[in-house]
């Protein structure tokens, strides 16, 4: 058996509210990027080509790593799933907060013991309660993600909050910012 682990939330919404949230997170994000690289970039110098090759370089790495500083891609994939909205996030997480209020825990592991029996303020009695709800994110989770449907991308939808489209604008305002800095010099 293979370990299975979803970081991911039970959307309390509807599809429209997610997108919207969705829509409305990705000019954040591209700040978020635009600032952290700025102060990347003043320190390595890069011209506008270089800089836009190196964030479409690292962003789009089949198989990143830690070192990558320039990679600035996100994606969030969505799960409609019998009535409800799942949502992963696949984000920096020093990045903007991404969920709000209408997210809850939708975490599950089936290779540890489950959150509860390390929870000292459950009582004994609400353990039955929380057996059937670690039983059914399993069900879900395994549900979602059949033998048919088992990355990510088969099984949802797939958001991304920086695409290629957005790796020459990103790199495009990291210069503007820097630029003023590199005449005063």
């Amino acid at each position: 058996m293979s370990t299975k682990i979803y970081n991911a939330y039970w959307f309390d919404g509807t599809l429209e509210e997610l997108v919207k949230h969705l829509q409305d997170y990705r000019p954040k994000w591209r700040e978020f990027q635009v600032n952290r690289l700025t102060q990347m970039a003043e320190n390595d110098n890069l011209g506008l080509m270089n800089l836009t090759s190196r964030i479409r370089d690292e962003s789009t790495k089949t198989f990143p790593t830690w070192t990558d500083y320039y990679d600035v891609r996100g994606s969030v994939v969505v799960y409609p799933h019998d009535g409800y909205i799942y949502v992963q996030v696949f984000l920096d997480h020093k990045g903007p907060e991404f969920v709000d209020e209408r997210f809850h825990d939708w975490h599950y592991q089936n290779q540890s013991d489950p959150w509860y029996n390390f929870d000292d303020s459950i009582n004994a009695t609400d353990i039955p309660h929380w057996e059937q709800e670690w039983e059914q994110r399993r069900k879900v989770w395994d549900e979602i993600f059949s033998t048919d449907n088992s990355t990510p991308a088969e099984a949802g939808l797939s958001y991304d909050v920086a695409s290629i489209y957005d790796f020459a604008q990103i790199a495009e305002e990291v210069w503007k910012r820097n630029s003023p800095k590199k005449k005063e010099l």
